[in-house]
């Protein structure tokens, strides 16, 4: 539906029938703002910060705004640019708490 289609960053294409799930992207955030909904014109559109799990890069999306093909989903910006040294699994957290998502949580107990 109004998921992205391919990477803003590196271009890869996301599969998957919905575009959800382990599609090659996340949902890092998400908030009021951009082209409201065609079908709930009274509620605020959706902007939401997307992560490309293949080259790290992040990226806007506005949910609902019009793409040039008909369908939903427009890329406003690009936060970040591909990361050289990524690899699919690290972590989107910045700075020096980047770590692998695969990477055991130690519990303070």
């Amino acid at each position: 539906m109004g998921y992205p289609r391919h990477c803003e960053g590196c271009g890869i294409a996301f599969e998957g029938v919905s575009g959800q799930g382990d599609a090659g992207h996340v949902t890092l955030a998400a908030r009021d703002g951009g082209a409201r909904s065609p079908w709930a014109a009274d509620w605020p559109g959706r902007i939401l910060e997307i992560g490309c799990k293949a080259c790290g890069a992040i990226f806007e999306w506005d949910y609902f705004r019009p793409a040039s093909d008909g369908r939903l989903g427009v890329s406003p910006a690009l936060l970040r640019e591909p990361v050289a040294a990524w690899t699919p699994g690290d972590s989107f957290a910045r700075g020096p708490d980047r770590r692998s998502v695969y990477e055991q949580q130690r519990r303070a107990s």
